[in-house]
């Protein structure tokens, strides 16, 4: 993604930056021992990547500071925890489709009440899926500031901005792509599914 953006923005040597501290976070990636290991080079990798979504991000009044959940504190954490759900929900799918247990993962904590290995799967489709989607909604002016309620404590998106990402979320799942194995044409869709497959 971060490669993506950097061939096309005027930030691209911040991008590139970035780009090079998270494949030299990869190259540890063989040296670890657990899956805590693991989560700790994905954890800075992903710092890495949130600290230039500024570079990619073209409207001034979407700023990303640092990640907010529960309750998600401005617009971008309101798009990125909105998105994530939907993900979140459309992996849930697939696995029910394929039938995995998602309850059985192997990188995030089984919970009693979750779908782990929905987890695991969403976190492979994060970036191309849900922050490509922000990048283009917040880029083009789909979304604008209109498209929030801002409390006291948290922001989240409003009902024609919900109606307006799920629009958005639909057309991409039924966007096509190659898929490099299989040398045919695949929904994005069906790349979850192939996943769980896998």
């Amino acid at each position: 993604v971060v490669r993506y953006y950097a061939n096309r923005s005027s930030n691209g040597d911040k991008l590139r930056a970035g780009i090079d501290q998270i494949e030299s976070l990869l190259a540890q990636l063989e040296r670890t021992q657990s899956i805590d290991e693991v989560r700790g080079v994905e954890g800075k990798a992903r710092d890495i990547y949130f600290s230039v979504w500024n570079h990619i991000l073209s409207a001034g009044s979407f700023v990303y500071s640092v990640r907010s959940r529960r309750p998600p504190a401005d617009p971008v954490n309101a798009l990125i925890s909105f998105g994530n759900s939907l993900l979140y929900a459309t992996t849930v799918s697939g696995i029910l489709n394929v039938h995995l247990h998602g309850g059985i993962s192997y990188v995030h904590e089984p919970g009693r009440y979750r779908f782990s290995l929905a987890l695991d799967i969403a976190d492979i489709f994060k970036p191309v899926f849900v922050d490509r989607l922000i990048f283009k909604l917040v880029n083009h002016g789909i979304l604008q500031e209109k498209h929030f309620v801002s409390h006291l404590d948290y922001t989240v998106l409003n009902d024609k901005g919900k109606r307006i990402f799920v629009s958005y979320w639909d057309e991409m799942l039924k966007r096509t792509v190659i898929h490099l194995t299989l040398k045919r044409k695949v929904s994005m869709r069906q790349l979850i599914r192939l996943e769980c497959y896998k």
